[in-house]
């Protein structure tokens, strides 16, 4: 390991109101599967998560709060190889079956709530994306790609 990926480098600035809310935004970064670090910091004016979508990944994120804004450091850049299938050891389902029973909970099992679930889905997708959802609506009703 070099000597610079040990250190604490800034990753981005965060536009937020408070520490809880940067954090938020934090999570979502990289495959969005963050977990608190085992010294996650004081709450107040830091914050430290670890990346938790690969196996034994050292990557670690913090949020903290400067004289002008929230602002992300990484330390240890390079994410392991090997991706996490459970969120936990003693999980039960993996990130896809969660992802999928979030699904059907969200839309039930009528066609019209699955459409309806699929739809927010890929609404939510095209957002973080930065994408208008509304650019990308057919003539009928509905979003492109929601079927």
């Amino acid at each position: 390991m070099t000597e610079t990926s040990a250190k604490w480098q800034v990753y981005d600035g965060v536009q937020a109101n408070d520490l809880k809310e940067a954090v938020k935004i934090a999570k979502r970064e990289g495959d969005g599967r963050w977990k608190w670090a085992a010294s996650p910091g004081n709450g107040k004016s830091y914050s430290v998560l670890q990346c938790n979508a690969h196996v034994d990944c050292p990557v670690l994120l913090m949020v903290k709060k400067e004289h002008n804004g929230f602002f992300l450091f990484t330390k240890h850049q390079e994410h392991t190889v090997e991706k996490k299938q459970y969120k936990r050891k003693n999980s039960c389902i993996t990130y896809d079956e969660e992802a999928a029973l979030k699904l059907g909970l969200d839309g039930g099992t009528k066609p019209g709530g699955v459409h309806l679930a699929r739809t927010l889905k890929e609404m939510r997708e095209l957002e973080e994306k930065g994408e208008n959802p509304l650019l990308r609506k057919k003539e009928g009703g509905g979003l492109e790609g929601v079927y």
